[in-house]
């Protein structure tokens, strides 16, 4: 392990995994990069934003939850457009913890503002989050200068 114990373990079979760290480590642990449980919460999101809850969204969410290991009652009928939504955002936060998605999400719903904020660094101190700077990445130096038309992104 990292010996910071913020690694995860979810998925890692640590008798596969390689003996040195980097790039250059041989091992026969697989990764995960994309599960099919995030297929499905992908497609309930975007045909929920697109369109509202049809039986599609419901279907989608339910085989996430409806699978042995997991057994977790369907969704009820009847959820507005809103609520899908939170219920999806919830269903990704449990289904899809400690797999690198959350701070993903965040941005792309436009909460990290008010959620990241709310988080403590191990060192006692609040997360700070600007929603005037973060929610969009630089443009490399190379890219300006290629394309004069190209404006940097504000904050930096």
């Amino acid at each position: 392990q990292d010996g910071t114990g913020f690694y995860t373990d979810k998925y890692v079979d640590w008798n596969n995994y390689g003996t040195a760290w980097g790039w250059s480590v041989r091992s026969d642990q697989d990764f995960i990069f994309l599960r099919y449980a995030q297929v499905l919460l992908m497609y309930a999101e975007c045909t929920n934003e697109a369109t509202g809850p049809d039986q599609s969204v419901h279907d989608a969410v339910n085989a996430v939850r409806a699978r042995p290991t997991v057994n977790m009652p369907a969704l009820p009928t009847g959820l507005s457009k809103e609520q899908m939504r939170q219920t999806i955002r919830d269903e990704r936060l449990f289904e899809l913890g400690l797999e690198g998605l959350r701070y993903w999400d965040l941005l792309r719903w436009k909460t990290a503002e008010t959620v990241i904020p709310k988080l403590v660094n191990p060192g006692g101190y609040p997360r700070k989050f600007d929603p005037a700077k973060q929610y969009l990445f630089p443009f490399p130096q190379s890219e300006l200068d290629r394309n004069k038309k190209l404006k940097q992104n504000s904050g930096y």
